[in-house]
């Protein structure tokens, strides 16, 4: 895992910049695997310090397993996914062209950024959420809380990766599977 941060501080409350996104996707470009980037933007996203950092994982594909954003239907690209079967919360996926810029990503981004506030609005409230960048997809996904007890879910838990320390705490959090999924962000109406 890698981790970028900002060199003066800047708060993990803060949404990307240009130069945060630019810096994760002429990252994950240039990895010979396929690797993700997640960003917990505030305390209910998950986030772990109040530094601002994103964090870079080896992309996992297992033998049946996908992460759900990567299911987004998109016939041209351009079109926000918001529908994903199974998926209890609201979220916001958008398909990336091969040949994406970093000015095109950030565009994305902010798109799924303007309609993550427009949920929030429906919803009384927030301001946390997570984001998933991989090469093929963008995800954003308005979050109200964090977990429960000392279980708690960050980006790459909301779409879809677990890792757990032992098997007494992987049968806490299956224990608040699916139902307790819904929660974690804006459950969907």
């Amino acid at each position: 895992m890698l981790i970028l941060h900002t060199t003066l501080f800047e708060p993990q409350t803060d949404d990307l910049n240009h130069r945060d996104l630019a810096l994760a996707w002429i990252l994950l470009k240039a990895f010979k695997t396929p690797q993700m980037v997640i960003y917990n933007c505030g305390v209910e996203s998950g986030s772990s310090q109040g530094h601002k950092h994103l964090q870079i994982f080896p992309q996992q594909n297992f033998p049946g397993f996908a992460m759900w954003p990567g299911k987004a239907a998109s016939v041209d690209g351009t079109q926000i996914t918001t529908d994903i079967s199974g998926i209890p919360f609201e979220h916001f996926v958008i398909q990336l062209p091969h040949d994406a810029s970093v000015d095109y990503v950030f565009q994305q981004y902010e798109r799924l950024l303007n309609e993550t506030r427009k949920a929030f609005l429906v919803a009384g409230g927030g301001s946390d959420y997570n984001l998933v960048l991989v090469r093929d997809w963008l995800a954003l996904v308005p979050r109200q809380s964090k977990g429960r007890g000392e279980v708690m879910f960050n980006a790459a838990n909301i779409a879809g990766l677990m890792w757990t320390k032992d098997d007494d705490f992987k049968e806490r959090i299956m224990r608040m599977l699916p139902g307790g999924l819904a929660e974690l962000g804006i459950p969907k109406g």
